[in-house]
Formats: C-alpha cells, sequence, structure tokens
C-alpha cells in the first residue's frame, strides 16, 4: 500500500469517528430533550437549577486554578487626577513658593541630591559628592547621560545657571537666602560641579536639593513649556479669567531613573477646600484629593514642616521681662488681670490656633484680644514689629538651625521676639559650623533649652497636609515624608492598569 494510500485510510477513519460522535452526542442529547418533556415539573426545576449549578461549580474551578497560576502585574498606562486646593502661578523650581506649586515642580525637576524621610542625603542627579578638608567646597559629580525631557543633556553649566537665577536680584527667589555668598565653579571633563561656601555651614548640602533648569532655554520659552528631567514633563496648563486651573503632565520617556507606570498626572486647582471636596465628589476621574478630607477614599495625610508658634515680642514692656513672660507660657496665673493682643493671619489655621490660645489664657486671669488681618496687613505688621503675641506659620526645614529667628543680628527681619544674647549667639554660631548631624543637633538641643527656659515663643502640633486616595491607584504607601511633594516619593510604584501573568514557578 502505498503512503498516499495509508494517509486516505487514517483520514477516513477519523472522518468515520467524528460522524459517530456526532451522531451519538446529537442522540444524547435529543433523547435527554425527551426524558426532560416526560419529566414533572417540579423534576425539571431541580434539573435546570442542577445543570446551571453544576456550570457555575465548573466556571469557578477553571478560574480558580487560573488565579491559582497566575499573579497581577502592574502596566504602564492611566491617569492619577488630584483635586488640589492651591495656587500655582510658575512651576520654574527657582521661583516656587506655594505647596501646590512645589509638588508639581518637584515632579518635573530634579535636584543633585534628595532628602529621605528620615532626613538622610540620597543622590539624585548626583551620584556621588566630596566635601573639602575646610568643609567650604562641596563638589557634585553628576551622573552620566542625564537629559532634560527634550533630550538635551544635562551637564553641570545647567546647574551654574541655576544658581546664578537663584541669586539673581531681579528674580528675587525665596531660595536666594539659601546659597547667599555662595560661588559656583564646573568641570565638564569631570562631570562635575563645586560649591565655594565663604564660611563653614555644616546643614549646607541640605540646600542642594533644588530643581535644576536648562541653560540652553530662553526664559520666555522656559515659562511656557517647563523642561526639566523628572520622572514627568510638562504638556499643558489651562487658565480661567486669566488663573491656571490645571496643569498637566505625561511621563518623561528620557528620565534617566525608573519609569512611572502611570502615564499621565492631571492636577485641578480650588481655591477652597469645599470645591475641592464638591469636585472629587461629583468627577469620577478624579481620583485624589490635596488640601482637603474626603470620604469613600484611604487617608494618607501627614504632618508638614511646618508649625505654628505664637512669639512673644520683647520689645513691648508688657513682655520685656522673663517673669511676665513665664508668667504668659508657664504653669503661674496672673495676680491681677493683665491684657494682651495676638495678631494673626486671617485664615482657618491660624484662626483655630488663636481662639484656642485665647480659651488657654483666659483660665490664667488673663484678657485676650486677637486682630485677624489680611495677608498684606499682617506682613506689615511683621516688617514694624508691630505686634505683642504674634502667631506665625514656621518652616522648621530639614535642619533646625535656629540662626533666622533667634541671633540678634536679625532682629529686624525674623527675630520676631527681638531676643539678643550674646551666650545663645555664640552657640548658634558653633553649632551652624558643624558637619556632623548628631554634633550639630547636640548644640540645638542646647539652643532651644535655653529659649525654652527665657519664654520666649509656644510652638503648636505640626500642620498636617491632608491628602486622601481613592483605591483605583494602587500601591499607595504611608508617606513618610513632611514637605508638599513628599506623597510622590514613591510614585513610580504607583499603577492603575494591571494584568495577569503565569507564576514563576509555573513557567
Amino acid at each position: 500500500m502505498s503512503n498516499k494510500t495509508k494517509i486516505q485510510v487514517i483520514f477516513e477513519l477519523v472522518g468515520n469517528f467524528i460522524r459517530n460522535s456526532a451522531y451519538n452526542i446529537g442522540k444524547f442529547f435529543k433523547r435527554l430533550a425527551i426524558s426532560f418533556k416526560l419529566m414533572p415539573m417540579w423534576e425539571r426545576v431541580i434539573a435546570v437549577l442542577l445543570t446551571a449549578l453544576a456550570v457555575a461549580l465548573g466556571v469557578f474551578l477553571i478560574y480558580r486554578s487560573y488565579l491559582y497560576r497566575t499573579v497581577a502585574v502592574p502596566i504602564v498606562g492611566g491617569v492619577y487626577e488630584e483635586a488640589m486646593v492651591g495656587e500655582v502661578k510658575t512651576l520654574n523650581p527657582v521661583l516656587v513658593t506655594t505647596d501646590a506649586e512645589k509638588s508639581i515642580s518637584s515632579l518635573i525637576f530634579p535636584g543633585l541630591i534628595s532628602v529621605g524621610s528620615n532626613g538622610e542625603i540620597l543622590p539624585d542627579l548626583a551620584e556621588r559628592w566630596e566635601i573639602g578638608k575646610d568643609e567650604k567646597t562641596y563638589t557634585f559629580y553628576l551622573r552620566n547621560g542625564i537629559t532634560f525631557d527634550d533630550g538635551t543633556p544635562l551637564s553641570p553649566s545647567d546647574v551654574s545657571y541655576t544658581v546664578s537665577n537663584i541669586l539673581s536680584d531681579s528674580l528675587k527667589s525665596p531660595l536666594a537666602a539659601n546659597l547667599k555668598g555662595v560661588t559656583v565653579s564646573y568641570d565638564l571633563d569631570q562631570n562635575s560641579v563645586t560649591f565655594n561656601l565663604p564660611n563653614s555651614y555644616g546643614p549646607f548640602i541640605y540646600n542642594c536639593n533644588f530643581g535644576i533648569i536648562p541653560a540652553n532655554v530662553d526664559p520666555v520659552t522656559f515659562s511656557k513649556r517647563f523642561t526639566g528631567a523628572g520622572k514627568y514633563k510638562f504638556t499643558k496648563g489651562i487658565q480661567t479669567d486669566n488663573k491656571i486651573t490645571q496643569v498637566q503632565l505625561q511621563s518623561n520617556s528620557n528620565y534617566y531613573g525608573v519609569a512611572p507606570y502611570i502615564q499621565k498626572l492631571t492636577f485641578d486647582l480650588y481655591t477652597t477646600e469645599a470645591s475641592a471636596v464638591a469636585a472629587f465628589g461629583k468627577n469620577r476621574a478624579v481620583s485624589a484629593i490635596f488640601g482637603a478630607e474626603a470620604k469613600d477614599a484611604i487617608d494618607r495625610s501627614y504632618n508638614s514642616q511646618k508649625e505654628l508658634i505664637l512669639f512673644a515680642n520683647t520689645r513691648k514692656a508688657s513682655l520685656s521681662t522673663k517673669a511676665g513672660r513665664e508668667k504668659l507660657f508657664g504653669q503661674t496665673d496672673f495676680d491681677a488681670k493683665a491684657t494682651f493682643t495676638i495678631t494673626a493671619q486671617d485664615n482657618d489655621i491660624q484662626r483655630a490656633v488663636a481662639e484656642k490660645e485665647k480659651a488657654a489664657l483666659q483660665k490664667k486671669n488673663v484678657s485676650i484680644q486677637v486682630r485677624y488681618l489680611s495677608l498684606q496687613d499682617y506682613q506689615a505688621a511683621i516688617n514694624s514689629k508691630d505686634f505683642e503675641l504674634l502667631v506665625y506659620g514656621y518652616d522648621r526645614g530639614y535642619d533646625r538651625d535656629p540662626y533666622a529667628f533667634w541671633h540678634s543680628s536679625q532682629k529686624d527681619l525674623k527675630n520676631f521676639s527681638g531676643y539678643s544674647d550674646k551666650a545663645t549667639d555664640i552657640l548658634i554660631e558653633d553649632a551652624r559650623m558643624l558637619l556632623d548631624v548628631n554634633a550639630r543637633n547636640a548644640k540645638y538641643d542646647q539652643i532651644y533649652a535655653k529659649l525654652q527656659s527665657e519664654y520666649l515663643y509656644q510652638t503648636f502640633d505640626p500642620i498636617k497636609y491632608k491628602y486622601f486616595v481613592k483605591s483605583e491607584i494602587k500601591a499607595v504607601a504611608d508617606v513618610r515624608g513632611n514637605i508638599p511633594g513628599s506623597r510622590f516619593a514613591d510614585i513610580s510604584n504607583w499603577y492603575i492598569m494591571e494584568k495577569r501573568v503565569k507564576k514563576v514557578s509555573d513557567l
């Protein structure tokens, strides 16, 4: 028999098997249908229910096996939309001031270093750094191959350009005080940049986390398209009535680090908590809210670096003596009725603290008047030192350096209490020169103990950043940092979309 004849026989056998099987299956279902018709109604119902149960059980077993043999993994895609209470006028890291601006800008503009949740210094654009023996020079070595989101290489000259912007008298950067007197030099061959300080300053490295901007983009163009080297890049800003109401970002394909799963970020800006909460509740696309509380979401609120302080102005006769201040902030009460005025900014946070302190002091035989001022009048009162007790939002920063608020040379600036003590000045100056964090903190402890013994101020609980996220945004951990952008520290791990793949053991 030829090979062709053998194949024909095989096909005939297979064909006969299929035809016989189809005939028998059809015959089975035909008899089943006849049997079903002959059944009483109650037996039909039971048969249908048992059949449905068997099918459901089969589907369940197949699905359970699928789940057992597979695991869900994140995939790239999705949009994170956040309702944010705050104002955005610029995203230039040299000029940002509001929490909203700082939050968004931090996603676009990384710094030479970043600061971890426990205050540790971490490499970012710089892979390493060296501090000179005199502790006046800080040399940062940049990572190789870093580019801005437009593909332009990021070099030490961009760092130098950024510093020149910070120190520019015309720009009036809020970061200028951090780099006062600092000069910058760079070496393109070494891919390094060096900061030269006029005096040793232990906490200086904390000041090197400012975002880097490109030198090759002219200021006008940059103000319209904020080019950075971060995880995300700026794509669009929407204005309503000459006010930015929405900012859109997209993942940066040129980012040097781990690319995030979530491709797009949208920030909707609101002036009040109520309007942000309303948007969060009505708009299903909004998956998070910052600056207000929300229901039906996971609470990821966290403490900020900010705390409110009540300063006593020693320039005023009523507060010039330690004995008088001790009765105010200590445990003893006034023998005779005393009267003081608290000056506060007219906002919800300062109002709450002022009213709480007013109620507490009334129990100490003190009559308290509170004057709530607009931001402009509040700043004028600070500049003229026209207050007895001042509620002030104090940003501790990464380092507890007391210089700005307590050194006698700052009496015309932020030394609101007007405190002047030569021994304390020396302690402050010595502490600032210490590079070792533990040694510096030990000195700070001495300083703050001295200030507390003088009853110059009273502190309140840190201000919380209210932050709530819907469960659809996965892998969002508790926030451990204390700056506006801390909630995005692990954003590369967040995801919305996922797929199931076989477990490694099954591959």
